[in-house]
Order: C-alpha cells, then structure tokens, then sequence
C-alpha cells in the first residue's frame, strides 16, 4: 500500500514512472515543443536541425519496437547512433546510409535532445529528465 497518493505531472506521468516517457506522450510533446521553438522564433535551420534529431529518435524507438523512452533508451539510440550504419539496412532503415556518423554530429545529438527534455521539465511535463 502507498503511503501517499501518486503524482502526476500535467502530461500524465506519475512521479514513480518519471524516468520512463511512453511513446505516445513523447509524440505528443515533441510537437509542443517545436511549437515553443517556433514561437521563441528560432532560426529555420535550428527548427529544422531539431525537427530531424527528433523524428530520428522517435523513428529508432518505432523501430526497436520500444514502448517507452528512458535512461536506458537513449543509451541505445546513442550506441545506435555510432554503429546503426553497419546494419543491412543502413541507418534510418536507409541502405545509402552507410557511413559512421561523426563525434560531432552525436554531440549536436546529445546537446539538442538534453535542450529539449529539460524544457519537458520546466514545462512541468516531466518531474526530471531521462
């Protein structure tokens, strides 16, 4: 028995699960976080870099078959980032997709997807980031 009531943040999540963000809500505030970015007037090229960083995580998560982005998740999308192009498929299910990404590019990942999880937080969409 709980000796409190659970929490909740205002997409949903209970404060135990706060690690862990179910596909369909990290759908849903994607789009409400580029829609901030849009709003605050980001630059094109800075919505558009975003744009792909995200719909490339969601297209991982889809494709492992994933129901959930946490901690662990991201740890593979990071591993999947350096290695994905060795894989039949190519990355992103491309076969011309065959070359390793450069550390450069998994850092503009890191930084970027970091920027938006922890607007999630201020948002009060999630207690913490993953």
């Amino acid at each position: 028995m709980l000796d409190s009531p659970l929490e909740f943040t205002n997409s949903g999540i209970a404060r135990r699960d706060a690690q862990r963000i179910p596909i369909a809500v990290l759908e849903r505030l994607t789009q409400d976080y580029l829609l901030d970015c849009q709003h605050r007037l980001q630059q094109p090229t800075t919505s558009a870099t975003r744009r792909i960083f995200i719909n490339n995580l969601l297209w991982f998560l889809r494709h492992k078959e994933l129901d959930a982005c946490g901690p662990h998740e991201l740890k593979q999308f990071f591993v999947y980032l350096q290695n994905g192009h060795e894989g039949s498929g190519g990355r992103w299910g491309n076969p011309q997709r065959t070359r390793a990404v450069r550390p450069i590019s998994i850092k503009d990942y890191f930084a970027n997807l970091r920027i938006m999880f922890r607007w999630f937080v201020e948002d009060e969409a999630l207690w913490n980031s993953p």
